[in-house]
């Protein structure tokens, strides 16, 4: 009679293991694919900013490619493609879900210093708004300071 007890025992304490063994597998597959999941997701998210980042600042060094050839050869269409190409470069920027200071900071200098080479009135206001903008983070960022002051200084002179 003992004997049987303890084979009834013995074969209770096995199913309940069993099923204590598959509750744990089927725990660990579902947290595993929903961690998995996870972490695709946020490698997604880490992906398109460092992309998003990329694009400005490939599209704010052609824009200063231009500006470049434009300050050679004085011909007004590379001032012009300076200017959308780094326009653009700045509507990437905002797309980002955590602003990059440095790289925000970059575009906004070089669309001041362009649009006061350029000149026109319709640049003034965003001019001096960039200018400003990148004047109030110039001690977060000295090795910027003498480019950011000549762009500031220039900026306010074109455009008294």
């Amino acid at each position: 009679m003992v004997e049987k007890a303890y084979e009834i025992f013995r074969d209770l304490l096995t199913l309940v293991l069993a099923i204590a063994t598959l509750f744990i597998s089927i725990s660990g597959v579902l947290i595993y694919g929903l961690l998995s999941r996870q972490l695709k997701m946020a490698a997604s998210r880490e992906a398109r900013e460092e992309m998003l980042k990329e694009r400005a600042y490939s599209l704010a060094a052609i824009g200063y490619s231009y500006w470049h050839n434009y300050r050679i050869s004085k011909n007004p269409e590379y001032l012009k493609l300076a200017i959308a190409l780094t326009e653009r470069a700045l509507s990437e920027c905002h797309k980002l879900k955590k602003e990059d200071e440095a790289l925000t900071c970059m575009i906004k200098n070089n669309l001041a210093y362009y649009y006061a080479e350029d000149g026109r009135p319709e640049y003034r206001q965003k001019a001096l708004e960039y200018a400003k903008y990148i004047y109030d983070r110039i001690d977060k960022y000295p090795s910027a300071k003498a480019q950011w002051l000549d762009t500031y200084n220039y900026v306010h002179q074109r455009f008294p």
